[in-house]
């Protein structure tokens, strides 16, 4: 009954969807007040998803679930579906524009992280921020 933040940086997506789903439903059956954070990929489909793939297929990190929920729609229908409800995602380029003050966007754009900034929005399309909940007994 304590609140619990439930954490996934770009972990679930490297799962069997089987796992991953399995701890998902687990986090929301057994934790009665928890608050879930995920930040994973999407988009496997098109030109910089399919780059994006194979990378991470060379280094021997498989992306295994990207393909089962390839979509914002999909994760948002995952999530409600193993027990999460209030679920908001947000993909990171909304996220950048839309959540950060003008001074952190400011501060990331001097850290000269891609050669083009059309590169980083490229890159932010492909991922997202999801928040969900389980909320306590009333």
């Amino acid at each position: 009954s304590r609140p619990t933040l439930v954490a996934a940086e770009c972990v679930l997506t490297y799962m069997r969807w089987e796992a991953a789903d399995a701890v998902l439903s687990w986090a929301a059956a057994h934790l009665t007040n928890a608050r879930l954070l995920v930040y994973e990929q999407t988009a496997p489909e098109d030109p910089f998803g399919r780059v994006m793939v194979r990378h991470f297929a060379k280094l021997g990190s498989d992306l295994r679930c990207l393909h089962r929920y390839p979509s914002l729609a999909a994760y948002h229908a995952r999530f409600e579906a193993l027990g999460w409800s209030r679920v908001h995602i947000m993909p990171m380029n909304a996220f950048f524009y839309g959540a950060l003050p003008p001074a952190e966007r400011a501060r990331v754009a001097r850290l000269e992280m891609f050669d083009e900034f059309e590169e980083w929005h490229e890159k932010c399309a492909h991922y997202f921020v999801a928040t969900a909940a389980v909320a306590p007994p009333r």
